[in-house]
């Protein structure tokens, strides 16, 4: 209940994060900007990622992908950035760009990082920070009695540091929750660390000497890469409008603002509303728009409501409706009373999504007037 509560939320909060990254993508002739656009928007759709990934934890499933080895260390490259002193080196190396295997991006780039974070307090003084990926054949022996895995060839992920070490009484009690060396440390890190190398199916190994470092191994099955998917991309040209009329209903500001600055840079005529209220005393005062882009939780006039107007005054094009992942299909804030088609795009979106929705539902909607 609190993980469906707070998802909600952060998404709502991620959604500027993901818009605002992109705008800044624009800025392709200042490389500062284009470099934060693509943190921000980084950031915003790991956020998103992770808020994912912790409904699939407490639901009891794990959402399984293609995690190409190469992305995943620049995706914690560019994490680092910033977390990195000076005294410490970063030394990355990955032995094979095109491995892949299947598993959670997001878990495994969160579990890294905690391990680089943890290694960069074990060197108060500097030092070197490696991060390394290989392939490694792993044979029956090397695993434990309690661990419930098959030998074959597998991803070994590896974090090393040149700190402060451990003792053996700290290694003996690395994985009890709670306890922890440091001031104001949880103790709960290196413990879903395990968890996710075990969801994965992989173990951990740990080797450690007093002041002269600690080196993690995560090893992760590998499976059979899947094909890479054809480039269907289509240029930005086709995204971009010829002074559409759209009608834009969202009750938060701050998205609203986002989403008509970001529908009007791309070549549409927007009128943002905060309510359906609103909504429909525009259309009474201008007419009926091409499109109408609707959030589906909005709570001082109702989507459903809203759709049902929409109805009465004649509204016969396409609905675009921003909803949440885990809103039903049938759900009634996802029907036009009369029928019409719907475009469901969940939450938060990204500029690309956005833009492919509004003209795939343009061209609908001109297509059933013909």
């Amino acid at each position: 209940m609190l993980a469906g509560g707070l998802s909600h939320d952060l998404r709502n909060l991620l959604q500027p994060l993901l818009l605002a990254g992109d705008s800044l993508q624009d800025y392709q002739d200042d490389p500062r900007l284009a470099r934060l656009g693509a943190l921000v928007r980084d950031c915003g759709r790991r956020g998103l990622e992770m808020v994912q990934s912790m409904l699939s934890f407490a639901r009891g499933a794990r959402r399984a992908e293609q995690v190409k080895v190469q992305a995943l260390v620049d995706a914690l490259s560019l994490l680092l950035q910033g977390s990195v002193p000076r005294a410490v080196t970063l030394d990355i190396e990955v032995s094979d760009p095109q491995l892949t295997f299947e598993g959670n991006h997001t878990e495994l780039q969160q579990c890294l990082l905690n391990l680089c974070l943890n290694a960069i307090q074990a060197m108060p003084q500097g030092g070197v920070l490696r991060v390394a990926t290989s392939k490694a054949k792993l044979e029956q022996g090397f695993f434990l009695d309690h661990e419930d895995v098959q030998p074959g060839d597998y991803v070994r992920l590896t974090v090393t540091d040149t700190g402060v070490g451990m003792t053996e009484d700290v290694r003996k009690r690395l994985f009890e929750p709670f306890f922890t060396t440091k001031e104001g440390g949880t103790g709960l890190g290196l413990l879903s660390c395990r968890r996710i190398v075990y969801s994965h199916g992989g173990v951990m190994r740990l080797d450690s000497i007093v002041n002269e470092g600690s080196c993690f191994d995560l090893y992760i099955p590998l499976a059979r890469p899947l094909a890479e998917p054809s480039n269907v991309a289509e240029s930005d040209a086709n995204l971009h409008g010829n002074a559409e009329h759209v009608l834009l209903v969202v009750e938060e500001a701050g998205q609203l603002t986002l989403l008509s600055d970001t529908l009007d840079a791309w070549g549409y005529e927007v009128h943002g509303s905060q309510s359906g209220t609103a909504a429909l005393q525009w259309i009474e005062a201008c007419g009926l728009p091409d499109l109408v882009v609707m959030d589906a939780d909005m709570s001082l006039f109702t989507s459903e409501r809203t759709l049902a107007a929409l109805s009465q005054y004649g509204y016969r094009s396409g609905v675009v409706v921003l909803c949440r992942a885990d809103d039903p299909p049938d759900s009634a804030k996802l029907r036009m009373p009369d029928g019409n088609r719907m475009r469901r795009l969940n939450k938060p979106v990204s500029t690309r999504s956005l833009l492919h929705a509004v003209r795939d539902a343009l061209r609908d909607a001109l297509r059933n007037t013909r």
